[in-house]
């Protein structure tokens, strides 16, 4: 009886069959979390960021579903890049570690870029598509950003915390002033990704932007009205190019829309996830 009785508290102790950790590293070092329950919902954070860029609309989309947050390869508490990896993989890893078979994915700039090459790579694993302020694999830019040189200088004379403080200061992470003292903390805390190899980034081949008619799940493109005029064109291009495609401007908003808009970007999103 008492074999019984320690059995019965250990299976008490160790949660429902399937129960989930609510953090972990993957075998390939990134960092990930999950919050609430339902269906999964995987958000995935741009270049230079981390996952605080979710912070104020994490608690309202974790009420319904069960949302996955994790830090690219050489962001946040995510390792750095030690030899040859792939965006797709680490998602793919952190899936698996979290438990999870099938996700809506939520990527924003370089974030949407990583949710599309995953869309294309293993769409039987995706429910839906929300491209934030997106930028497809394969597409090129038409302007060059007034910060560029300055941060080339920084990056030359090995100075990272100071080339972090130039691109923090760019209009690309501007955020309103109650958000804009964390834009900057992520962006400087972040800095080690300019020591990493960007030749070890095994990338999607042929890239996205040929393969846009493939994409088969629902897909929401948003963007600020704000951000730039190649954020936009790459908006355009997804919006009109890929089969069923909604578009969303949210006015008055940057690159980092949910900075600018959290409830905004919390309905749209709701709304897109909801609809049949």
């Amino acid at each position: 009886m008492r074999l019984v009785a320690f059995l019965a508290t250990a299976l008490a102790l160790a949660g429902p069959a399937g129960a989930q950790s609510d953090s972990g590293v993957t075998a390939g070092g990134i960092f990930w979390d999950v919050t609430g329950s339902g269906p999964a919902l995987v958000l995935i954070p741009g270049s230079n960021l981390d996952r605080r860029l979710w912070d104020d609309v994490l608690a309202p989309l974790a009420e319904a579903h069960r949302v996955i947050r994790y830090d690219l390869r050489a962001h946040g508490k995510s390792a750095d890049v030690t030899g040859p990896f792939s965006n797709v993989d680490d998602l793919a890893e952190v899936m698996d570690m979290a438990g999870v078979r099938r996700a809506a994915l939520v990527g924003l700039s370089a974030g949407s870029t990583v949710a599309l090459d995953f869309a294309l790579t293993h769409p039987e694993r995706v429910e839906r598509l929300v491209l934030a302020s997106p930028w497809p694999g394969g597409m090129q830019a038409t302007e060059r950003p007034a910060y560029l040189q300055p941060l080339i200088e920084k990056l030359r004379a090995g100075d990272l915390t100071g080339a972090a403080e130039v691109l923090a200061g760019s209009s690309v992470f501007a955020a309103p002033p109650e958000r804009a003292a964390l834009a900057r903390q992520m962006v400087v805390d972040n800095a080690r990704l300019f020591r990493q190899d960007p030749a070890m980034a095994r990338t999607l081949n042929p890239p996205a932007i040929g393969r846009l008619a493939e994409v088969t799940v629902p897909v929401l493109v948003m963007v600020g009205t704000d951000d730039g005029v190649d954020i936009h064109r790459a908006a355009d291009t997804l919006a009109t190019t890929i089969p069923g495609a909604r578009r969303l401007d949210v006015p008055g908003t940057g690159h980092l829309i949910p900075f600018w808009a959290p409830d905004r970007f919390i309905s749209a999103l709701l709304d897109f996830l909801d609809r049949r």
